[in-house]
């Protein structure tokens, strides 16, 4: 009926030719000049163009009518740049066609019919961006980029040539002969993904290997040795100690000195801070009042408890800038701070922490004041060559210590001692080497209190080869779960020591199972095709990328068409 034979062809040619005359007069209409739409030019516009195939805007328009019907949230398809997706999704298709015509693969007026009168309308988004087409429903029976439309008579439920017609220009704008040879493109594109797709193959091996990694699981016991507690506990920062070590490394101080200065102004304080957010209109993202205080005096506590202020700074502090510092804002001068802020810091007269809260209008926060530079620009020198030559020692000596203590520590356990026993051994050793006595007990049935930030053992969750790292903090480069499914029993320790942001940590298998074939073979047809899927996904997406590589300096986007309008009112006006 939409284009076939038959023994009615002469009078339902008649009647398509006047249908199709009507729509080209409602084209003239809409798009004449004035009429609030695009207007029609004596030169031809090319919203997209992919070497010489022009996809003119009304093309892209009836993608996007297809893509976004009316009805669909606005603001999401804003953040998704729907519009920017349509012309990729068409730049993809187009570049599908034309290595069909390579391969000499069509389609017929039957085969595109057959999809048309079950109102199936194919349109193009980007293949990479498959999650886009299942927000915006584009499936059907399992296929993607599928607009299910009803063409069917309301009294027969049959397909329903007037109707069909309706929808198409109600969601397209387009006539049926313009919408055809849009789909026909839709369907050779979707061929060709079906033939590249028929490419992938996965083997019961390959399967089998990749239901090992995923169903086989471990559980790991982790110490973890914090830079932080190390410099405070064991680290000689007083004046003699930071002169003696200067003496030896001048040229580090020198250079360091030289790149610094400017951060260590005549009259600057060096702080560190702990903000918790208070909503209000200016920051929404805040605590309630309440709330916020409750938090605030949580940190304040654990400080006071003994815990060191950059560790729970590094934990609570709601400032993104400065919270992986430990807080850390550096020598700050008057007037960059709020005046509250301002007036709490700079009345110090000695380092130490502020004993109260400060409020701003970002929120509370607790300050640790470090040092108090001179206004004299001499002395202000020679204070900021000091601060400079403790951190570098604190760096040098706390990263020297804390990777020979954790390879204690994996020695020790590697050699049978029990975890716990292996930490307990190795810092006792520790401290009576530093000189640092250990806290009696008040009394002896009592323990002692574990000391914050001392080294313990933490258990992880269950997790798979094919989970993210299951320790917190891990550095960059560093793969948990590749070390973790090295071990094979219960008890073995990790022959390398796992590098985290701010320090070391040992790692213990505690508990390892393994996904057998048995398991495997219940579940093997259905884990097979879901893996074949995802191969198929990623080859799709692999061949377009070649397609387009190849025709890049020939594919332009005209950026009118894919802005999206900053706002829509209800009036098919606000294109």
């Amino acid at each position: 009926m939409l284009g076939g034979g038959g023994t009615q062809k002469g009078f339902m040619s008649f009647v398509y030719g006047g249908i199709v005359l009507a729509i080209a007069m409602v084209f003239i209409v809409q798009f004449r000049p004035g009429s609030g739409r695009e207007t029609a030019s004596l030169t031809r516009q090319c919203a997209v163009t992919i070497r010489d195939r022009c996809i003119e805007p009304k093309e892209f328009l009836a993608s996007l009518g297809l893509a976004a019907p009316r009805g669909a949230d606005d603001d999401r398809l804003r953040a998704m740049q729907i519009r920017r997706q349509v012309a990729e999704g068409l730049i993809e298709r187009t570049l599908l066609v034309q290595d069909a015509k390579r391969l000499a693969m069509t389609v017929s007026d039957d085969e595109i019919n057959a999809e048309l009168v079950k109102g199936r309308f194919h349109v193009s988004l980007p293949q990479a961006r498959r999650d886009i087409a299942y927000y915006l429903r584009l499936q059907e029976e399992g296929a993607e980029g599928v607009r299910l439309l009803d063409v069917t008579s309301p009294e027969t439920g049959k397909f329903d040539y007037k109707v069909y017609t309706r929808v198409v220009r109600n969601t397209t704008n387009r006539s049926p002969s313009e919408f055809k040879e849009m789909q026909r493109e839709e369907i050779i594109a979707e061929r060709m993904r079906q033939l590249i797709a028929s490419r992938a193959s996965i083997t019961d091996t390959e399967a089998f290997d990749v239901y090992q990694r995923e169903k086989s699981s471990a559980k790991l016991e982790v110490v973890r040795l914090d830079r932080d507690y190390f410099a405070a506990k064991y680290i000689d920062t007083s004046e003699k100690a930071v002169e003696s070590w200067a003496k030896e490394h001048t040229k580090d101080i020198d250079d360091s000195w030289n790149a610094r200065k400017s951060s260590f102004p005549a009259g600057c304080v060096k702080a560190r801070h702990i903000l918790v957010k208070v909503q209000s209109t200016t920051v929404p993202q805040g605590h309630p009042r309440e709330e916020a205080q409750s938090l605030i005096e949580k940190a304040r506590s654990r400080i006071a408890g003994g815990e060191l202020f950059p560790v729970v700074a590094s934990s609570m502090s709601e400032d993104s800038a400065s919270a992986d510092k430990g807080g850390d804002l550096g020598c700050i001068v008057k007037g960059k701070y709020p005046q509250a802020f301002d007036d709490a810091v700079f009345s110090q007269k000695k380092p130490g922490l502020i004993d109260t809260v400060i409020e701003t209008n970002y929120g509370f926060h607790l300050v640790d004041i470090e040092m108090i530079v001179s206004e004299n620009a001499q002395t202000a020198e020679a204070q900021g060559r000091m601060q400079i030559a403790k951190e570098l020692m604190l760096a040098v000596e706390t990263e020297k210590l804390i990777s020979e203590t954790a390879k204690h520590i994996q020695e020790s356990a590697q050699k049978g001692t029990a975890l716990q026993q292996a930490i307990d051994t190795v810092l006792a050793k520790l401290d009576e080497e530093r000189g640092i006595k250990k806290k009696a007990a008040k009394k002896e049935e009592e323990e002692t209190p574990t000391e914050p930030g001392r080294p313990f053992i933490e258990t992880t969750a269950s997790f798979s080869q094919l989970d993210g790292n299951p320790i917190d903090g891990v550095a960059r480069g560093q793969n948990v779960v590749e070390m973790a499914f090295r071990l094979s029993k219960p008890g073995e320790v990790g022959s390398d020591l796992v590098r985290l942001n701010n320090g070391y940590a040992v790692i213990q298998l505690k508990e390892r199972t393994s996904a057998s074939r048995e398991d495997f073979d219940k579940e093997r047809h259905e884990y097979a095709a879901r893996l074949l899927y995802v191969k198929q996904q990623d080859l799709l997406v692999s061949y377009i990328e070649q397609l387009r590589k190849a025709a890049e300096k020939e594919i332009t986007i005209a950026e009118k068409w894919v802005q999206e309008p900053k706002r829509r009112s209800g009036s098919d006006d606000d294109e």
